[in-house]
This record gives C-alpha cells, structure tokens and sequence, in this order.
C-alpha cells in the first residue's frame, strides 16, 4: 500500500476520459498513473471531455475509493 510506505500522491484528477495520480518518487521524478475510462462516458462529446478537470483526493481511505458514477459527457 503506496500510502503506508509514505508515497503520496500529490494530485489525483479525473480528465475527463482518464483518471490519473500523480506521484514524485524518492529521487524527485514525478510518475503519472492513468488508467482509461470506458468511451461511453466521453463519447457522446469528446471536446467536453478533453476540457474538464476535476481534483478527486489525494489522501486518506477516500484517496482508494474510485466510484463508476462518472461524469458523461453529451448525455442528456
């Protein structure tokens, strides 16, 4: 477990089509960890997607908490 041998991450986001965490390893290189969200969350309008940004936590249990209630794009 990254946060019981001290390593953090400093920012953990929600792209839009990826969830990313980024980490600064011990010798200062900062690492980005993304994984895909599935295409029917961004498909329906790709553009919107591409913009948004949202800070998901960094810290504590709800830093391992990855809820599937994502945002969709170009839904109604």
């Amino acid at each position: 477990h990254l946060q019981a041998c001290g390593v953090v991450p400093a920012i953990r986001g929600n792209h839009g089509m990826t969830h990313s965490a980024y980490v600064v390893d011990p010798d200062g290189h900062g690492i980005e960890v993304l994984y895909d969200l599935p295409a029917e969350v961004w498909e329906g309008d790709v553009d919107a997607a591409l913009s948004h940004f949202e800070l998901l936590p960094n810290r504590g249990p709800e830093m391992l908490d990855d809820s599937t209630d994502y945002v969709r794009f170009g839904t109604a």
